[in-house]
């Protein structure tokens, strides 16, 4: 794993230390073990590197000295496909030091010779992957340090039989390449640009613990087996796009130090991306799940895409998400998701709503699990979320700034705002719409709570954002504070109370500005008041001259004048109305909280 901090330098040294020691020295050959033996009998690498390839025969120290085969450095013994471009204390350089050397001439024709001896291994699959049932016929190029790929001298239509642990490559130029069954290039090293475009790997291939410095492409490459890059360390970026995965693809523990495009990559069996680390973006728009797709533990600090992509299996993302609310806004949009999608922890625990702005237009058709924590504590949130796309508009605009200066482009400063103002509400509009998805799959799993709170986030995004009416966001302002969108007891009780309680004492200042109020005036206009809330409309119905209504008190108010009366009944009107929605409101509070129905 890259530590933050290492530099390339560091880095490097490290991978040498561990090559070191391994012990890929003459002597040191001797000890790496040909687990089912060699096609010749050979038990071990040293025995490999005897046995010339075309005869047959073992040689002896002299003979393979004599054939400039045998280098001593620094100390030691080394074979030539072996020999470091330094000792292990860094002071001393070899032949391999100079990319020029005559000696990278001899090393890629005896290499190539190897490459064309390689003959595919008899094996079979069981629960552990593939195992080698029969002499390995593969070059074994184990620790060597390369400079020019090792290709087959035949073209790229000859398979590839290779292994290749431990292996420094200087070049890695596999474009349109077939490799056969037991491809190993585990904890490999490729210090340049590694191209596995179009590549073919028949059976399973191993990349585990391999690091990739410069740039991986692994874009249209097929993996008919199981593809093994778990704690493998891409620092340049890493292609993967349109690629096709038959089976298992195993990046658990792995470290994508630059963006990792998996875009349009075909995963037919089970894809494990457990622990990762991704330090840049992670694209996986259109990428297709058939197996399980599993990001638990996963930790994301760059922005993530997983546009349209579909999960046919069941989904597990209790991932670590350095800024959910950013990060991962429009992450899943458009995505389907066929099985279970797990969601638990992901974003932090209790926090999982920072991912609403994820789902916009996503489909869940057979649940989702969300940790999202209890209804007061998830409220909270909503203002990170608010925050995130702000963030989030600011980044782009310094993106597009950037790309602006590069291009050598006017940004000005009206300019700059409007671009601000545009990417702030498409954002607004991703949460908006990733809040309307998680209502629906709430709503779907008949939990009513967790329904109401993603309903509220929709309404509070509609009305932050711009072209939204003054209208919708003034009345949307009132429901969110008199009954909180729905959800609340108090508050709609509050707010009843209030309104009768003003109304009440308006009424008793209008009749006392008329000279109308009687002794008990105050009383009298609270009882007014509740009657209006429990007779609703009555006033509007009445008229002064009915026996039933004479003695009644407002009778004196609207006999000042025709318009006090009419105003009398438009006010009273305006507080039935007013008062009969704050009680739905409560009614609808009430069903909510309980669950009724």
């Amino acid at each position: 794993m890259v530590k933050e901090t290492d530099s390339a330098a560091d880095r490097e040294a490290r991978r040498w230390a561990e090559w070191f020691s391994a012990d890929f020295s003459w002597d040191g050959l001797s000890r790496h073990i040909i687990p089912t033996g060699g096609l010749h009998g050979e038990k071990t690498l040293q025995d490999y590197w005897r046995r010339d390839p075309a005869t047959g025969v073992s040689r002896d120290d002299a003979a393979m000295r004599d054939a400039g085969q045998l280098i001593d450095f620094d100390g030691r013994t080394w074979h030539l496909a072996h020999l470091p471009p330094r000792g292990r204390t860094g002071s001393a350089t070899s032949s391999k030091a100079n990319p020029d050397h005559p000696d990278f001439a001899g090393l890629a024709a005896l290499v190539a010779t190897r490459v064309a001896a390689g003959v595919e291994t008899s094996g079979f699959r069981n629960l552990d992957g593939y195992k080698f049932s029969g002499p390995d016929g593969r070059a074994r190029l184990d620790g060597a340090v390369l400079g020019p790929s090792p290709n087959h001298p035949d073209g790229s239509a000859s398979p590839l039989h290779l292994s290749c642990r431990h292996t420094w490559f200087g070049q890695a130029e596999f474009e349109h390449s077939r490799f056969g069954p037991g491809a190993d290039f585990e904890s490999a090293t490729f210090t340049d640009v590694a191209n596995f475009e179009s590549a073919t790997f028949t059976g399973d291939a191993f990349f585990a613990s391999a690091t990739f410095t410069g740039v991986a492409f692994f874009a249209s490459a097929t993996f008919t087996g199981d593809a093994r890059f778990y704690g493998a360390t891409f620092i340049g970026g890493a292609y993967f796009y349109s690629a096709t995965f038959t089976g298992g693809a195993y990046f658990y523990s792995a470290t994508f130090t630059g963006d990792a495009y998996f875009y349009s990559a075909t995963f037919t069996d089970v894809a494990n991306f457990a622990s990762a680390t991704f330090t840049g973006g992670a694209y996986f728009a259109r990428a297709t799940f058939t197996g399980g797709a599993f990001f638990a533990s996963a930790t994301f600090t760059g922005d993530a895409h997983f546009h349209s992509a579909v999960f046919l299996g069941p989904v597990s993302f209790a991932a670590t998400i350095a800024n959910p609310q950013r990060q991962f806004a429009g992450a899943f949009l458009g995505a389907r998701f066929a099985a279970l999608a797990d969601f638990s922890g992901a974003g932090g625990e209790g926090r999982g709503g920072l991912l609403a702005a994820a789902f916009g237009g996503a489909q869940f058709e057979k649940g989702l699990l969300l940790t999202d924590g209890l209804d007061k504590a998830a409220d909270k949130i909503f203002p990170e979320l608010l925050g995130g796309a702000e963030d989030a508009a600011w980044a782009e605009l310094v993106r597009e700034k950037k790309g602006r200066a590069a291009r050598k482009e006017k940004f000005g400063c009206r300019e700059r705002n409007q671009f601000r103002k545009n990417a702030e509400r498409r954002r607004l509009v991703e949460l908006e719409s990733g809040c309307r998805t998680l209502k629906v799959a709430m709503g779907a799993a008949r939990d009513e709570v967790r329904e109401q709170r993603y309903y509220r986030f929709q309404l509070r995004a509609r009305h932050n954002r711009s072209g939204v009416s003054g209208i919708e966001k003034f009345f949307g302002w009132l429901y969110g504070r008199t009954s909180n969108y729905g959800s609340g007891l108090w508050g709609p009780i509050l707010s009843l109370g209030v309104l009768t309680f003003a109304s009440g004492l308006g009424y008793w200042a209008w009749a006392a500005h008329y000279g109308v109020a009687g002794d008990q005036g105050f009383w009298e206009g609270q009882s007014f008041a509740l009657s209006v809330v429990f007779k609703p409309f009555a006033v509007l119905a009445a008229t002064t001259s009915d026996p039933a209504v004479r003695d009644w008190w407002p009778v004196a108010l609207m006999n000042v004048s025709a318009s006090v009366a009419w105003g009398l009944r438009g006010v009273t009107t305006l507080q039935s109305l007013a008062s009969g929605v704050l009680i739905f409101l409560l009614a609808v509070g009430v069903r909510r909280r309980f669950q009724i129905g």
